[in-house]
């Protein structure tokens, strides 16, 4: 039997010439940036930026635990 394969959707994006980020061409402006100050829209890539880190180093943690949790199985079978 084979697996059921699903087609991924690719949805047409561009990048705001404001904030650098993405998002859908269907729309006219960036739903990120659009109505924010220079300033608002640097904290907000910022913001972006630290989520992103923070997100990282989440994922750091989960790879570490399971690391630890595959050597203590392998250690329980012998």
């Amino acid at each position: 039997m084979s697996p059921i394969r699903v087609p991924i959707k690719m949805r047409p994006s561009q990048r705001c010439q404001g904030c650098g980020l993405s998002f859908p061409k269907k729309q006219e402006n960036c739903h990120h940036c659009h109505g924010l100050s220079d300033q608002q829209v640097e904290q907000m890539l910022l913001d972006y930026e630290q989520q992103h880190k923070a997100n990282n180093e989440l994922g750091k943690l989960f790879i570490y635990i399971s690391v630890l949790i595959a050597i203590a199985m392998l250690l329980a079978l012998l």
